[in-house]
């Protein structure tokens, strides 16, 4: 194997880009952001693609790449970038793919509530009280906005680039409202950051 295109943004696709370095394998390490970016470090054998790309430019990509492999280890809930990941998969068939899954935590349901929608979930956030710890980003944002007692009691946590500090600031949220940390974020500290809210 001499070439791999990951998409990235997250821990585990730096790890297998990291991997692949050590192996002498090159990579094009593939990011939405110039953010995305910064966690890692071009190499002659890492290669950064910036930019978001739909699936007929992702088709055009890997014929410009000639790849070995394509993996996708974007983000679990990053499920716009997944589907167009797929759909370009369908016009490019002459690699293998593989999906990088993070390991799952075994977690009780058992009191979760879901929705099958962004605005289904906003509309029943207007039935309770209490801050809400808003874990979606910044993409998602707006829909719990439009309501100004739902938006009042929001606790926004965010990538901390400037795209989405922007668009918290454009859609009122105040300083306290704003958590700005790169993840992922262990049990421990997501439990630490409910009880601070």
């Amino acid at each position: 194997m001499k070439k791999v295109i990951i998409f990235g943004g997250t821990t585990e696709g730096r790890n297998l880009a990291a991997t692949l370095e050590a192996a002498g394998i090159s990579t094009v390490y593939c990011v939405a952001t110039e953010y995305g970016k910064e966690p890692v470090a071009e190499s002659p054998l890492i290669k950064i693609h910036a930019g978001r790309m739909n699936a007929d430019e992702m088709a055009e990509f890997y014929q410009d790449e000639k790849p070995d492999a394509i993996v996708d280890a974007t983000h679990p809930f990053a499920e716009i970038v997944k589907k167009e990941i797929e759909t370009s998969l369908f016009k490019y068939t002459s690699v293998p793919f593989y999906r990088l899954a993070r390991e799952e935590e075994q977690i009780d349901y058992s009191n979760c509530t879901f929705f099958d929608s962004v605005k289904e979930c906003a509309k029943a956030l207007l039935n309770t009280t209490g801050n809400v710890f808003l874990t979606t980003g910044s993409k998602e944002l707006s829909a719990f906005c439009e309501d100004e007692s739902l938006k009042e009691r929001i606790i926004a946590r965010i990538i901390p680039n400037d795209e989405s500090l922007e668009i918290c600031k454009n859609l009122g949220l105040k300083g306290n409202q704003i958590v700005a940390m790169q993840g992922p974020f262990s049990k421990g500290m997501n439990i630490a950051f409910f009880q601070g809210v």
